[in-house]
């Protein structure tokens, strides 16, 4: 990962002017309802793209700053019935905008700039109905190359095959179609194909009703024989030659990574949203308990906030969220710096640490607002506090770009290799044995490695025992929780180690790393 300066004073100040100028936009001009009809936020996106509240040149580092700034000023507003807005604003700007930015050629993107400032709507259709969000990228829909016609045909011939859950889709003019390439019966994997959603053989439902920021819409795609000319395959990697050949730049065609690198930014951008939002109903609650007096005998009262087990709580809640803030800002630091290179290779580690923090933001602020509205007694009834249906984006954010189940495996398999080899195993036994021994002595960090050493190498031994009976993939799913211990102390490592290693020593991180050894060993 990137280890390039990085300044947290800049995107404070830069956080403050993006929501001053989202306020001048739309201040007066938008009746902001979560309960209200998606036709409102889709107006108010498409008053906030003509203002060029942000622009398009977003692959260079400072316009991903400003993206991510405007980001988590929405979501500082959720409580004021934007909510829908917030989800549809990264729709628009990451998947959709963001795709065309990283995979279009130049004339592509000067299309793109065109049809932003006159306020037309973009999608992004990935998620298919076999796959869901449960099982990782899953694509079956297919564009096949017709060479007598220069174009593809798009289809989602089966039920499973066809696009779910697709935001802005209902009302959107555009859109990114991911589909499997086929040429002369050869699939040559997912690509982004560019689309008029008005196209002839496109079908729109509208999605079941949500239980909260159903302002924004979420449709059911299904392509039948829908034709696009070859200039519509987002070419910046592949391309269709003269000859009806596929050919692309480098050694090997686009890996999928590359192909969907918004899914990665997307997943910084909704952890950023949900620590974030987390922090929002702290401190609103934390204002609240500081004026809230109580008698605590006789004619003595104090504030909610004095009381021990309320101070203790607002300690570890908040230090835990502001670092898991500070290793967001860090890791969007470094994925600017990929895209500015233009490679869009991304380093395996960068791809992990996402992983972890995506899980790892999203998961403690929905766990720690519930053990917050716990401390406050009565307020977490009151339609005034930042307690009830609004705090279900939540739980949006759990599987959106990438159910935290799935993501977790991928953060496991990482961890585990360099103990797959009879030397990396050995290796493994003993640290955990010298570990055991050395235990009264560790320091903090130390005892959070030897955490993940034991929980590696139990995940290990199972795995040797059970994969002869039921294959190697069989064996894996029935580890069940033993996975998902190694990913979560995998993940407190992660975000511990890219603060403390960038950033100075504090005592949030010392709180951080305290209450990171208490879930261990509650594991």
């Amino acid at each position: 990962m990137s280890t390039a300066k990085f300044d947290q004073s800049s995107n404070l100040l830069l956080d403050e002017k993006m929501a001053n100028r989202f306020k001048e936009i739309t201040e007066g001009k938008v009746a902001w309802d979560d309960e209200g009809d998606h036709s409102i936020t889709a107006d108010a996106m498409r008053l906030v793209m003509r203002e060029r509240y942000l622009d398009i040149e977003s692959l260079s580092e400072e316009g991903l700053k400003r993206f991510w700034s405007c980001h988590r000023g929405l979501t500082r507003h959720c409580f004021s019935g934007i909510g829908g807005f917030s989800i549809r604003f990264t729709a628009q700007y990451n998947l959709f905008s963001g795709t065309i930015c990283a995979l279009g050629t130049p004339d592509q993107i000067e299309w793109l700039k065109a049809s932003h400032d006159k306020g037309e709507l973009g999608c992004f259709m990935l998620t298919e109905q076999g796959a869901g969000v449960l099982s990782g990228l899953v694509v079956e829909a297919t564009a096949t190359y017709d060479k007598s016609r220069k174009g593809f045909t798009l289809n989602t011939a089966t039920d499973d095959s066809k696009k779910v859950w697709i935001s802005q889709g209902l009302v959107a003019d555009h859109g990114i179609f991911m589909a499997n390439l086929l040429i002369d019966g050869k699939n040559h994997g997912p690509h982004g194909f560019l689309v008029d959603m008005k196209t002839p053989g496109i079908t729109l439902t509208n999605m079941a009703k949500k239980t909260a920021f159903n302002t924004l819409d979420n449709a059911e795609a299904v392509f039948s024989d829908v034709f696009l000319p070859q200039s519509q395959l987002l070419r910046k990697h592949a391309w269709i030659d003269e000859s009806g050949g596929y050919r692309y730049h480098g050694e090997k065609p686009p890996t999928f990574i590359k192909i969907g690198q918004r899914l990665l930014s997307g997943r910084l951008c909704i952890a950023d949203a949900a620590v974030e939002y987390f922090l929002q109903c702290f401190e609103k609650t934390k204002k609240y308990t500081e004026s809230r007096l109580i008698n605590t005998g006789g004619d003595q009262k104090v504030p909610i906030a004095k009381l021990k087990y309320v101070e203790q709580a607002f300690e570890s809640l908040g230090s835990v969220a502001r670092v898991n803030s500070l290793c967001l800002q860090l890791l969007e630091h470094d994925f600017a710096k990929v895209v500015v290179e233009g490679s869009g290779d991304f380093d395996r580690n960068l791809q992990i640490a996402i992983n972890a923090i995506k899980v790892e933001g999203v998961d403690h602020s929905t766990i720690a607002l519930s053990k917050l509205r716990c401390k406050v007694g009565s307020y977490g009834l009151y339609d005034s506090s930042p307690f009830g249906s609004t705090n279900d984006i939540l739980y949006c954010m759990r599987f959106a770009e990438g159910d935290a189940h799935v993501l977790q495996q991928t953060i496991t398999r990482e961890t585990i290799k360099p103990y797959m080899t009879p030397v990396g195993f050995l290796k493994l036994v003993l640290f955990v044995a010298f570990g055991m021994m050395l235990s009264p002595v560790l320091s903090p960090a130390l005892r959070l490695r030897h955490h993940l050493n034991r929980h590696v190498l139990s995940l290990l031994v199972f795995l040797k025992i059970n994969t002869p009976a039921h294959g190697k993939l069989g064996a894996w799913y029935r580890a069940g929780d033993l996975v998902y211990k190694v990913a979560k102390v995998a993940s407190l490592r992660i975000i511990y180690n890219t603060v403390t290693s960038r950033t100075a020593k504090s005592r949030d991180t010392d709180v951080y790393l305290r209450e990171a050894l208490k879930e261990c060993a509650a594991l």
